[in-house]
């Protein structure tokens, strides 16, 4: 890191936290929340200014903090977002969550028959 920080990085927590208060950046928000060294209060403050749905996912498929990841993933409202997801999270419960919102038929059958996890497979049939 060079000599000059993103003020979201300074020593002082209550600097941190102003500085990310007034982050307007969606991805440097997405940053906060991926950093290792983010403490919860700053990383939950970016998470709530946090609404762009691709860094969402992002975040809920990547981010270090567990907890992160669930609260950017319970955020995701677009269906394709939350397809990236259910394919890709290393977390069965959340691949079996983002199946039971999605609606599309060829998705959920793509699911169905590839998913690697007997649950995630169940989730997605559904009787109409």
């Amino acid at each position: 890191m060079g000599l000059f920080k993103p003020a979201w990085q300074i020593r002082n927590y209550e600097k941190r936290l102003q500085a990310v208060k007034k982050l307007t950046n969606q991805k440097e928000l997405s940053e906060v929340v991926n950093k290792e060294i983010t403490d919860n209060t700053v990383r939950s403050e970016a998470l709530r200014k946090l609404t762009d749905q691709t860094l969402l996912a992002g975040v809920s498929l990547n981010a270090i903090d567990k907890r992160a990841r669930w609260a950017a993933y319970a955020k995701l409202t677009d269906p394709g977002m939350l397809a990236v997801v259910a394919k890709n999270s290393d977390i069965v419960d959340m691949r079996v969550n983002a199946t039971e919102k999605l609606d599309d038929q060829d998705v959920l059958a793509e699911f169905a028959i590839h998913d690697k996890e007997k649950v995630v497979q169940g989730k997605t049939v559904r009787v109409y």
